[in-house]
Protein backbone atom coordinates (compact mmCIF):
# COMPACT_ATOMS: atom_id res chain seq x y z
CA UNK A 1 0.00 0.00 0.00
CA UNK A 2 1.11 3.63 -0.37
CA UNK A 3 3.26 4.94 2.46
CA UNK A 4 3.38 8.69 1.76
CA UNK A 5 1.90 11.24 -0.62
CA UNK A 6 3.81 14.51 -0.92
CA UNK A 7 3.43 17.63 -3.01
CA UNK A 8 6.77 19.22 -3.81
CA UNK A 9 6.90 22.87 -4.84
CA UNK A 10 9.78 24.78 -6.37
CA UNK A 11 10.85 27.94 -4.56
CA UNK A 12 13.18 30.32 -6.44
CA UNK A 13 15.32 30.80 -3.33
CA UNK A 14 15.17 27.47 -1.50
CA UNK A 15 14.68 25.15 -4.46
CA UNK A 16 12.31 22.19 -4.39
CA UNK A 17 10.59 21.83 -1.01
CA UNK A 18 7.88 19.66 0.54
CA UNK A 19 4.78 21.86 0.43
CA UNK A 20 2.21 19.35 1.72
CA UNK A 21 2.35 15.70 2.75
CA UNK A 22 0.47 12.92 4.45
CA UNK A 23 1.28 9.29 5.10
CA UNK A 24 2.15 6.55 7.51
CA UNK A 25 3.74 7.46 10.83
CA UNK A 26 7.48 7.85 10.56
CA UNK A 27 7.46 8.04 6.77
CA UNK A 28 9.05 11.14 5.26
CA UNK A 29 11.30 12.45 2.50
CA UNK A 30 14.69 14.00 3.20
CA UNK A 31 15.77 17.12 1.34
CA UNK A 32 18.28 15.05 -0.64
CA UNK A 33 15.50 12.69 -1.71
CA UNK A 34 13.29 15.63 -2.68
CA UNK A 35 16.12 17.04 -4.79
CA UNK A 36 16.73 13.66 -6.42
CA UNK A 37 13.07 13.28 -7.36
CA UNK A 38 12.98 16.75 -8.90
CA UNK A 39 16.24 16.29 -10.80
CA UNK A 40 15.04 12.95 -12.15
CA UNK A 41 12.24 14.86 -13.86
CA UNK A 42 13.99 18.09 -14.77
CA UNK A 43 17.54 17.08 -15.69
CA UNK A 44 16.83 16.85 -19.43
CA UNK A 45 15.89 19.52 -21.94
CA UNK A 46 12.19 18.79 -21.46
CA UNK A 47 10.95 17.66 -18.03
CA UNK A 48 9.64 14.09 -17.89
CA UNK A 49 5.95 14.03 -17.00
CA UNK A 50 5.84 10.80 -14.96
CA UNK A 51 8.53 8.57 -13.52
CA UNK A 52 8.95 5.39 -11.53
CA UNK A 53 12.10 5.97 -9.52
CA UNK A 54 14.12 4.09 -6.92
CA UNK A 55 15.85 6.45 -4.49
CA UNK A 56 17.74 5.27 -1.42
CA UNK A 57 15.66 2.12 -1.18
CA UNK A 58 12.34 3.89 -1.75
CA UNK A 59 10.01 2.98 -4.61
CA UNK A 60 8.36 6.19 -5.84
CA UNK A 61 5.77 7.11 -8.45
CA UNK A 62 6.07 10.80 -9.31
CA UNK A 63 4.37 13.30 -11.59
CA UNK A 64 5.88 16.60 -12.74
CA UNK A 65 3.49 19.54 -13.25
CA UNK A 66 4.23 23.02 -14.55
CA UNK A 67 2.33 26.19 -15.38
CA UNK A 68 4.01 29.16 -17.03
CA UNK A 69 2.93 32.77 -17.31
CA UNK A 70 4.68 35.86 -18.65
CA UNK A 71 6.43 36.53 -15.36
CA UNK A 72 6.39 33.29 -13.39
CA UNK A 73 6.71 29.55 -13.69
CA UNK A 74 5.11 27.25 -11.12
CA UNK A 75 6.75 23.84 -10.83
CA UNK A 76 5.25 21.03 -8.76
CA UNK A 77 5.87 17.32 -8.29
CA UNK A 78 3.46 14.81 -6.80
CA UNK A 79 5.45 12.00 -5.18
CA UNK A 80 3.88 8.77 -3.97
CA UNK A 81 6.13 6.56 -1.82
CA UNK A 82 5.26 2.88 -2.09
CA UNK A 83 5.91 -0.50 -0.54
CA UNK A 84 8.69 -2.53 -2.10
CA UNK A 85 6.36 -5.01 -3.78
CA UNK A 86 4.32 -2.40 -5.62
CA UNK A 87 4.72 -1.21 -9.20
CA UNK A 88 5.01 2.59 -9.33
CA UNK A 89 3.70 2.70 -12.91
CA UNK A 90 0.31 1.37 -11.88
CA UNK A 91 -0.28 4.49 -9.77
CA UNK A 92 0.08 7.00 -12.62
CA UNK A 93 -3.70 7.28 -13.20
CA UNK A 94 -4.24 8.24 -9.55
CA UNK A 95 -1.60 10.98 -9.80
CA UNK A 96 -3.10 12.23 -13.07
CA UNK A 97 -6.54 12.40 -11.49
CA UNK A 98 -5.20 14.55 -8.65
CA UNK A 99 -3.58 17.23 -10.83
CA UNK A 100 -6.63 19.46 -11.39
CA UNK A 101 -7.45 19.59 -7.68
CA UNK A 102 -3.84 20.49 -6.85
CA UNK A 103 -3.87 23.48 -9.19
CA UNK A 104 -7.27 24.52 -7.84
CA UNK A 105 -6.03 24.47 -4.24
CA UNK A 106 -2.62 26.04 -4.84
CA UNK A 107 -3.76 29.70 -4.49
CA UNK A 108 -5.63 28.85 -1.27
CA UNK A 109 -4.12 28.73 2.25
CA UNK A 110 -1.54 25.99 2.66
CA UNK A 111 -3.73 24.21 5.23
CA UNK A 112 -6.29 23.50 2.51
CA UNK A 113 -3.62 21.85 0.39
CA UNK A 114 -2.58 19.71 3.35
CA UNK A 115 -6.20 18.66 3.78
CA UNK A 116 -6.43 17.79 0.07
CA UNK A 117 -3.28 15.67 0.26
CA UNK A 118 -4.53 13.95 3.42
CA UNK A 119 -7.91 13.15 1.89
CA UNK A 120 -6.32 12.03 -1.37
CA UNK A 121 -3.90 9.71 0.41
CA UNK A 122 -6.71 8.17 2.45
CA UNK A 123 -8.89 7.61 -0.61
CA UNK A 124 -5.96 6.23 -2.54
CA UNK A 125 -5.07 3.79 0.22
CA UNK A 126 -8.68 2.61 0.36
CA UNK A 127 -8.90 2.27 -3.41
CA UNK A 128 -5.65 0.42 -3.98
CA UNK A 129 -6.50 -3.20 -3.39
CA UNK A 130 -4.22 -5.81 -4.88
CA UNK A 131 -1.62 -3.42 -6.26
CA UNK A 132 0.83 -4.91 -3.85
CA UNK A 133 1.65 -7.36 -6.61
CA UNK A 134 1.85 -11.02 -5.57
CA UNK A 135 3.38 -11.98 -8.90
CA UNK A 136 6.22 -9.47 -8.52
CA UNK A 137 6.96 -10.85 -5.06
CA UNK A 138 6.74 -14.44 -6.32
CA UNK A 139 9.27 -13.75 -9.07
CA UNK A 140 11.68 -12.22 -6.57
CA UNK A 141 11.37 -15.25 -4.31
CA UNK A 142 11.93 -17.70 -7.17
CA UNK A 143 15.00 -15.75 -8.29
CA UNK A 144 16.32 -15.89 -4.74
CA UNK A 145 15.70 -19.64 -4.63
CA UNK A 146 17.55 -20.08 -7.92
CA UNK A 147 20.54 -18.21 -6.49
CA UNK A 148 20.46 -20.50 -3.46
CA UNK A 149 20.44 -23.56 -5.70
CA UNK A 150 23.44 -22.19 -7.58
CA UNK A 151 25.28 -21.92 -4.27
CA UNK A 152 24.19 -25.45 -3.27
CA UNK A 153 21.91 -24.29 -0.43
CA UNK A 154 19.35 -26.85 -1.50
CA UNK A 155 17.16 -27.11 1.62
CA UNK A 156 16.65 -23.36 1.88
CA UNK A 157 15.97 -23.11 -1.86
CA UNK A 158 13.40 -25.89 -1.64
CA UNK A 159 11.64 -24.17 1.24
CA UNK A 160 11.46 -20.88 -0.65
CA UNK A 161 10.18 -22.52 -3.82
CA UNK A 162 7.46 -24.24 -1.82
CA UNK A 163 6.45 -20.98 -0.17
CA UNK A 164 6.41 -19.12 -3.49
CA UNK A 165 3.32 -21.01 -4.64
CA UNK A 166 0.73 -19.56 -2.27
CA UNK A 167 2.37 -17.36 0.36
CA UNK A 168 2.70 -14.22 -1.86
CA UNK A 169 -1.08 -14.25 -2.38
CA UNK A 170 -1.63 -14.74 1.34
CA UNK A 171 0.70 -11.81 2.02
CA UNK A 172 -1.15 -9.47 -0.33
CA UNK A 173 -4.55 -10.47 1.04
CA UNK A 174 -3.43 -9.99 4.64
CA UNK A 175 -1.87 -6.58 3.91
CA UNK A 176 -5.01 -5.36 2.16
CA UNK A 177 -7.13 -6.65 5.04
CA UNK A 178 -4.93 -4.80 7.51
CA UNK A 179 -5.60 -1.50 5.77
CA UNK A 180 -9.31 -2.15 5.24
CA UNK A 181 -9.85 -3.09 8.87
CA UNK A 182 -7.94 -0.03 10.07
CA UNK A 183 -10.11 2.24 7.94
CA UNK A 184 -13.15 0.56 9.50
CA UNK A 185 -11.63 1.27 12.95
CA UNK A 186 -11.39 -2.45 13.70
CA UNK A 187 -7.94 -1.95 15.07
CA UNK A 188 -7.34 -5.27 16.87
CA UNK A 189 -8.25 -7.20 13.73
CA UNK A 190 -6.07 -4.87 11.67
CA UNK A 191 -3.09 -5.59 13.91
CA UNK A 192 -3.61 -9.33 13.43
CA UNK A 193 -3.88 -8.98 9.65
CA UNK A 194 -0.69 -6.92 9.44
CA UNK A 195 1.13 -9.43 11.64
CA UNK A 196 -0.06 -12.22 9.33
CA UNK A 197 1.35 -10.25 6.38
CA UNK A 198 4.61 -9.75 8.28
CA UNK A 199 4.90 -13.48 8.95
CA UNK A 200 4.29 -14.22 5.27
CA UNK A 201 7.01 -11.74 4.32
CA UNK A 202 9.41 -13.39 6.75
CA UNK A 203 8.66 -16.82 5.25
CA UNK A 204 9.49 -15.40 1.82
CA UNK A 205 12.68 -13.75 3.14
CA UNK A 206 11.37 -10.28 2.32
CA UNK A 207 12.73 -8.36 5.33
CA UNK A 208 11.82 -4.90 4.04
CA UNK A 209 8.19 -5.89 3.52
CA UNK A 210 8.19 -7.57 6.93
CA UNK A 211 9.41 -4.31 8.47
CA UNK A 212 6.69 -2.32 6.69
CA UNK A 213 3.96 -4.66 7.90
CA UNK A 214 5.36 -4.56 11.43
CA UNK A 215 5.05 -0.77 11.24
CA UNK A 216 1.51 -1.18 9.94
CA UNK A 217 0.60 -3.37 12.91
CA UNK A 218 2.20 -0.93 15.33
CA UNK A 219 0.32 1.96 13.75
CA UNK A 220 -3.02 0.16 13.99
CA UNK A 221 -2.31 -0.54 17.65
CA UNK A 222 -1.25 3.06 18.29
CA UNK A 223 -4.19 4.89 16.70
CA UNK A 224 -6.93 3.97 19.22
CA UNK A 225 -4.61 4.79 22.12
CA UNK A 226 -3.87 8.21 20.67
CA UNK A 227 -7.54 8.84 19.88
CA UNK A 228 -8.57 8.01 23.45
CA UNK A 229 -5.82 10.21 24.85
CA UNK A 230 -6.90 13.12 22.67
CA UNK A 231 -10.55 12.76 23.64
CA UNK A 232 -9.56 12.73 27.31
CA UNK A 233 -7.52 15.91 26.83
CA UNK A 234 -10.35 17.67 24.98
CA UNK A 235 -12.82 16.68 27.68
CA UNK A 236 -10.45 18.08 30.31
CA UNK A 237 -10.00 21.27 28.28
CA UNK A 238 -13.76 21.79 28.10
CA UNK A 239 -14.06 21.28 31.86
CA UNK A 240 -11.34 23.88 32.47
CA UNK A 241 -13.15 26.28 30.15
CA UNK A 242 -16.36 25.93 32.16
CA UNK A 243 -14.42 26.89 35.27
CA UNK A 244 -12.68 29.74 33.38
CA UNK A 245 -9.32 28.09 34.01
CA UNK A 246 -8.02 29.30 30.68
CA UNK A 247 -4.32 28.57 31.15
CA UNK A 248 -5.04 24.96 32.07
CA UNK A 249 -7.42 24.66 29.11
CA UNK A 250 -4.75 26.10 26.80
CA UNK A 251 -2.28 23.44 27.93
CA UNK A 252 -4.79 20.65 27.25
CA UNK A 253 -5.60 22.00 23.79
CA UNK A 254 -1.87 22.21 23.06
CA UNK A 255 -1.42 18.56 24.01
CA UNK A 256 -4.45 17.64 21.90
CA UNK A 257 -2.89 19.44 18.93
CA UNK A 258 0.33 17.46 19.40
CA UNK A 259 -1.59 14.18 19.44
CA UNK A 260 -3.54 15.27 16.35
CA UNK A 261 -0.20 15.72 14.63
CA UNK A 262 0.81 12.17 15.59
CA UNK A 263 -2.49 10.93 14.18
CA UNK A 264 -1.86 12.79 10.94
CA UNK A 265 -5.00 14.85 11.57
CA UNK A 266 -4.08 18.16 9.94
CA UNK A 267 -7.40 19.82 10.74
CA UNK A 268 -7.40 18.69 14.37
CA UNK A 269 -3.86 19.94 14.80
CA UNK A 270 -4.76 23.33 13.33
CA UNK A 271 -7.98 23.82 15.31
CA UNK A 272 -6.65 22.69 18.68
CA UNK A 273 -3.43 24.61 18.13
CA UNK A 274 -5.36 27.81 17.46
CA UNK A 275 -7.53 27.32 20.53
CA UNK A 276 -4.41 26.86 22.63
CA UNK A 277 -2.70 29.93 21.18
CA UNK A 278 -5.77 32.13 21.73
CA UNK A 279 -6.13 31.04 25.34
CA UNK A 280 -2.43 31.49 26.09
CA UNK A 281 -2.61 34.96 24.57
CA UNK A 282 -5.72 35.80 26.58
CA UNK A 283 -4.02 34.67 29.78
CA UNK A 284 -1.02 36.89 29.05
CA UNK A 285 -3.26 39.90 28.47
CA UNK A 286 -5.13 39.19 31.69
CA UNK A 287 -1.89 39.02 33.65
CA UNK A 288 -0.81 42.37 32.22
CA UNK A 289 -4.13 43.95 33.12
Amino acid sequence: MPLLLALLRFDPVQGMMVYAKYGMAGQDLTQDQVNSIFMSHASGKNPVSKLAVQIEGLSIASKFMEKKSDKTSERLVLALVLNKGEKPETFYPELDALEAAVWEHLPKPQLKMNVLIQESFTKLAQKIVGKLDAEVIRKRVIKRAQDLLDSNQIDQAQRLLGASRSVPDQLVNAANEGLRLRNEKRYDESVKAYNDAKNCASMLEEPELADEFAKGAARSAEIPILEKSREKLLKAAREHMKKEEFLAAASKYKEAAEISDKLGDVIGKEINGKKSAILFQYNELESLG
